[in-house]
């Protein structure tokens, strides 16, 4: 359920209204890499 929550966390930030407020793609790289790590 962990990875899920930071599967959804990940995408919320994505989808924010302004583009500002984004996560920076690298950064979303980074998370997934993470994410993958731990499966």
């Amino acid at each position: 359920n962990e990875l899920l929550v930071m599967i959804m966390e990940i995408g919320l930030s994505c989808s924010r209204e302004s583009p500002n407020e984004r996560m920076e793609m690298k950064d979303v790289a980074a998370g997934l890499r993470r994410i993958r790590q731990r499966t």
